[in-house]
This record gives structure tokens, sequence and C-alpha cells, in this order.
């Protein structure tokens, strides 16, 4: 049978053909072209499970008609059991497109606090090809190969970014496109960790105000330790605005945040969920793009810093009423400062699944350890799937029952702090009813 590098083949016998069609399901031409094969490759006969889930069965994807010579291709599939991973080959176009030159892929979960998606990309020959994650958190995954083309013949592989429970199957959406300019991101940082120094900080100024997005790159490592790498930015006041946490071998990101002028402070960790010894150094990138047009100026709470006319000492010229202004909406003139009741966001604990941080982002009011967790994305969700329902309530009130009022020492399972006051009390369940409410 025909061999890569070997010019000189054989003919397929009857016993050749048997056993393909044993280990693959296909049917095969014979030798004289007859068709008794019924053609070079057809759909199994087989029901043990989806045909795509090998590239040697990738499931083809055209391109449908569109307008100004656009090329995109659309998919919806599902990894399920657990393991499972599809195969797409990007069949190219019928028509000649010129000037494309990046491939955009995107994979989105379709279900919220679920499949977490990877993806591989590889050329007709089978060969991996460089992918640059752009942006991967909260079920969605943005990447680009540059320099592929349409008329390449491109194969790309979906599979779960990892085995934790509940994150590992779940539907996806994906979506691929040509484009005639890849995106660049900024290199931000480039560090590497040790078992000696097993974190780093670095000082970040902001001059202007502007949306900043940051993904966390980690690099593969020898040793199979489930190392856990991630980046915290913190204010001039202590209070974490960003957090981003991956895993060796993966990028992942956060939400985009928006940043005042000002001086922030960039702190790098890596470490094993058993705290052992780091068996090898941890290469990291922090990478990320901001937009190019700055927002400015900043954004003002009237409340501390109230608007006073522009021709009154001490008013900023950003902020200030014009002389004649006639004011519709309510303005807090100069007073006594409406006090923030906020309070300062303590410092995020760092050990946590990367998992846990893909979905909920930053938890900006998760407490240290000995003390209950509180979600403080959405208070009342004390088991962060994304939304309130009667079984927030039923969690904590099952912990009351199993453990009394008090504080909660295991910050390993739910969010059970709904109001913030460092107790588990019957209060925490009035204030998700009365959110249900």
């Amino acid at each position: 049978m025909s061999v890569h590098g070997i010019s000189e083949n054989l003919t397929p016998t009857a016993q050749d053909i048997a056993h393909l069609k044993a280990l693959y399901g296909l049917r095969i031409e014979d030798e004289t072209g007859n068709g008794s094969g019924e053609g070079r490759e057809q759909e199994s006969d087989s029901d043990d499970g989806p045909r795509n889930d090998q590239l040697f069965w990738a499931e083809s994807l055209s391109v449908p008609p569109l307008p100004d010579q656009l090329i995109r291709y659309h998919v919806s599939g599902t990894i399920d059991p657990e393991g499972d991973v599809d195969y797409f080959a990007l069949q190219p176009p019928t028509i000649e497109v010129e000037g494309l030159k990046a491939l955009m892929i995107s994979v989105r979960s379709t279900q919220p606090n679920g499949l977490i998606p990877e993806l591989a990309v590889y050329d007709e020959d089978g060969r991996a090809m460089k992918v640059d994650v752009l942006r991967n958190d909260n079920g969605l995954l943005i990447a680009q190969v540059d320099g592929a083309e349409p008329d390449d013949r491109v194969y790309l592989e979906v599979r779960s970014a990892t085995t934790s429970s509940g994150f590992s199957t779940g539907g996806y959406d994906l979506v691929a496109a040509f484009e005639a300019t890849p995106t660049k991101l900024t290199r931000y940082a480039e560090l590497e960790l040790t078992n000696e120094q097993a974190e780093t900080s670095m000082p970040l100024h902001v001059d202007r105000p502007q949306l900043l997005h940051l993904a966390l790159e980690a690099k593969p490592v020898e040793h199979d330790q489930g190392v856990v790498a991630w980046v915290a930015l913190y204010d001039e006041q202590g209070e974490v605005r960003y957090q981003a946490a991956t895993l060796a071998g993966q990028t992942r990101s956060a939400p985009t945040v928006f940043l005042e002028p000002g001086d922030y402070r960039l702190v790098f960790h890596a470490e094993t969920p058993d705290g052992s010894d780091l068996q090898d150094n941890v290469e990291l990138r922090l990478i990320g793009a901001n937009l190019s047009i700055p927002f400015g100026p900043g954004l003002v709470d009237p409340t501390t810093e109230p608007v006073l006319p522009c021709n009154q000492s001490g008013a900023d010229p950003n902020y200030c009423l014009p002389a004649g202004s006639v004011v519709t909406d309510p303005i807090i003139w100069p007073g006594q400062p409406k006090p923030t009741t906020q309070p300062a966001v303590p410092v995020v604990s760092p050990v946590q699944a990367p998992d846990r941080w893909y979905w909920s982002g930053v938890q900006t009011a998760q407490t240290a350890a000995g003390q209950p967790r509180h979600n403080g994305l959405r208070p009342a969700d004390v088991n962060n799937d994304g939304v309130v329902t009667p079984l927030d309530a039923l969690l904590v009130v099952t912990y009351l029952n199993e453990t009394g009022r008090g504080v909660a020492t295991d910050v390993t399972t739910w969010f059970f702090d709904v109001n913030n006051d460092d107790l588990v009390s019957p209060i925490d369940v009035l204030f998700v009813l009365t959110t249900l409410a």
C-alpha cells in the first residue's frame, strides 16, 4: 500500500481493504475502479458514535454564497462524553479570493458555566499550525492563524480544555472567517517564575483613561503537576481590578477592564494545587490591547466629586457647568460628600481553580482562608451557575442545618456569605429570597 516517502507502492489487496473497513468503517474503490466500493470515502454503517472524532473523518465545511467575497464557515457541535474531540475540514471556496491573510476562529460555549473549549489547527498534511489566542474567558475562545489563506485546506480540532466536572462537556458554536489584516496584541510582560521565586510584581502606569484587554499565556512544562499561574492587577488602594488564571500550556483572559490614569501593580504567581515544589520553571507572557481612541476624561462619581459651575474656584474644567446652563438631571452640589458604602476589596486568595475563574471572572470580595466566600459579581448566586434560583437559598439552608451559624471554614465550596458580613446566617437566606421576590 502507499506509504509517505516511498515512490513505489502496491495495489491494495482484498485483505487490505477488509482490514481498512474493519478499522475505519470506510468503503474504498477497488483497483479496477468499478465502483464496487461505492466511492472513496462514504458514511460508515457503524453507529458507534460521531464520525468526526478523528482527523481522518473530519467533517467537511463548505462556504455558502456570501456578498463582498466574505469567506465564513459556521457549525455547531457538542463535546460529549468527556474526552470527545471534533474535527472539521475547511473546504476552499469555489471563487478566487485575494488579499485575505489571516484565519479568525471563535468557539463559543452554548451553556453558561459549561464547556471550556480548546482549539487546535492543522494544515493539509496534519502538521499543527501556530494559533494565537486573542481571548479565552466566559465561554468564548477567539484565536487566529496568521498566514492562512482561503485556498489552504485547514483542519480544526475542538475539544475540552479541562477534565474538571461540569466544564469538560457541552455544546458549542464555531465560526471561522478569513480576514485581510491579522490582529496584533501588545506584549506587556514576559517573565519566568521558579521554585525559588514563584511570585513577582511589576508596576504599570496608565496615563489616560482606557479600556484594556489582557490575556495570560503560560508555556507548556515538562512535568505534569497541574501548575496554575495567575496575574492580578491592583490599584493604588490595593483593590483587585483585574485577575486571570491559566494552566501550563494554555492562554486565558478575563473581561476587559476600564482603567483610569494612575499607577497600578501587576502580581504574577505560579503554584501547584498541592503546594509542592515547582519542578519546572514557568514561562509567562502577558499580552493584550487597548482601544486606539482613548476615553477621556475619566469617569467621576458626583457623590464624592460634586459638579461645580465652571466659574467657581476648584471646578474641574472637564466636569463643570457653563454659565447659564439649564440642568434637568439631579446634580449634587458642593457640600458634605456622601460616604462610600462599598468596602475595600481584600486581597484575593490565590489558590482557586482556573476553571472557576474562567467563568466567574474576578471574585471581587472573595475572602481569605477561614472566612466564608462572597460572590462579588452576583451576591445571591451561591453556586455561581450564572443565575439566581431557589437552589441558592437551599444551599445556604442546608449548610446552616449542618454547621450552624458562624464562619465557614471550607472556602472551596459555594459562596455562602451573600451579604458579605464574613458570617453565614439566616440573613444570607433572606437576601437570596429577596432577590428572587
